[in-house]
């Protein structure tokens, strides 16, 4: 795999959070759009937080040389605890490539019926499964596509629905969560999940970074990438009522507007999908091919059952999915950062 420039940098840590919830809107409102505007306000905390812990994380992988996750964010920790950490973090992505197949399905339902969908759902693993076995250059290749063609994508939405409905936004706080019910601790939990979600991304890639200084330019790229698609999703639900109950809901606001540019969204969606599925897949065999050493013809068996399984648990449904399993993990990610943040600072 080539060296990553800036540009390339900060594609990839955005594209490490992005997935079905966060670019649907689904994801984006149930951590922060309940909340109304201090719901806002926590969103600006949780981008500000990624970016830093990330410009942490990935200076401490670059200048130790530590490239294998459960060693960058455990260090001295004793094995079992790196072990215990390796096993949850697995375990989301396991569970990550599960929540994207099911996001893949619930896009093609509004086009197709349920069976189609199932069919298209098998399709999405399978391919995901092929690209897997290219490795992290395949990422980077994804993500360096789908980030700036979501960033554009959410504006232009945004700026139609501004024209046609004269910019009446409605923040009024909804009804949230029993595991979010306060804005601050969703936004705590939405950083905590989200950098816990991509530190199995980031460790492996550190290590192809052209230049050390680019780090923490990349970082804050990323996060004002990533704030201009988080607010203008944010904003066009707010002018949308109707999609605040949608699965997808800016899939539904696009369709609404127009069929062609719901087809549009609904490729971009697809898109983002596909990446992050695609990024806990490379992220887990990454840590496999770590430990064993996996032949051609054994990865390829691994791989096909790791998508199989995670296509069949997908049929359980996409947004209750997201509104259980996210912030769990985000109640697990509290450690994480906190172990980062004193193995950074803390002597050798």
């Amino acid at each position: 795999m080539k060296t990553l420039s800036l540009p390339t940098l900060a594609f990839s840590i955005a594209g490490s959070i992005i997935g079905a919830g966060f670019a649907s809107g689904q994801e984006l409102w149930q951590f922060f759009g309940v909340f109304g505007i201090k719901g806002i306000i926590g969103l600006v905390l949780s981008l500000t937080l990624f970016a830093a812990l990330c410009s942490i994380f990935l200076l401490f992988c670059k200048k130790r040389g530590v490239f294998s996750y459960e060693n960058a964010v455990f260090p001295t920790s004793p094995g079992i605890i790196r072990k215990l950490f390796a096993l949850s973090e697995n375990i989301l992505f396991y569970f990550l490539a599960v929540i994207m197949t099911a996001g893949a399905m619930e896009v093609c339902r509004i086009f197709f019926p349920i069976e189609v969908c199932r069919i298209i759902g098998a399709l999405f693993a399978l391919t995901v499964a092929f690209f897997t076995l290219f490795g992290l250059g395949s990422v980077t290749k994804v993500f360096s596509v789908f980030v700036p063609l979501l960033t554009a994508s959410s504006a232009v939405i945004f700026i139609i629905l501004v024209f046609k409905n004269g910019g009446l936004f409605n923040f009024n706080a909804g009804e949230s969560t029993d595991l979010l019910n306060n804005w601050l601790l969703s936004s705590i939990l939405y950083v905590s999940y989200s950098f816990f979600a991509s530190v199995g991304i980031l460790a492996p890639l550190s290590r192809h970074i052209k230049e050390k200084k680019h780090t923490v330019p990349a970082a804050i790229l990323s996060a004002l990438l990533l704030g201009i698609i988080a607010f203008t999703i944010l904003f066009s639900i707010a002018l949308f009522d109707s999609a605040r109950e949608a699965a997808l809901p800016m899939l539904y606001i696009s369709s609404k507007i127009s069929v062609a540019l719901g087809g549009f969204y609904a490729v971009i969606l697809l898109g983002a999908m596909f990446s992050a599925s695609l990024t806990s897949c490379v992220a887990f065999f990454e840590w496999v091919e770590a430990k064993i050493t996996l032949s051609r013809p054994r990865k390829a068996l691994a791989v096909f059952a790791f998508s199989t399984t995670a296509y069949i648990f997908s049929l359980f449904g996409f947004k209750s999915l997201i509104s259980t399993v996210y912030p769990i993990f985000g109640y697990i990610g509290f450690v994480v950062i906190i172990s980062v943040i004193f193995n950074s600072f803390r002597r050798k």
